[in-house]
């Protein structure tokens, strides 16, 4: 019954973690994109050449969301065994 609750507690710690370190990815993520915006609005002080490239950033991050969010109803699926 110990060794139970030892493999139990280790996985919830192990997905803990997972989490964390998914969450930490993500905000890296978006802070690269963000940093990237901010130097392409340097580097181009061409209105119209700024705006595509941001909105080029932009898109990629929404493309970047619906891709997380299909892997995750993805792996709850897996996970729930549905």
């Amino acid at each position: 019954m110990h060794s139970l609750i030892c493999i139990t507690r280790f996985v919830h710690l192990t997905e803990q973690e997972y989490r964390q370190a998914f969450y930490t990815f993500i905000l890296g993520v978006l802070a690269i994109h963000f940093a990237a915006v901010f130097f392409v609005w340097l580097a181009f002080p061409e209105i119209l050449k700024a705006g595509v490239l941001t909105v080029c950033l932009f898109v990629s991050l929404v493309l970047l969301y619906r891709y997380i969010y299909i892997y995750m109803c993805v792996c709850a699926r897996v996970f729930v065994g549905e």
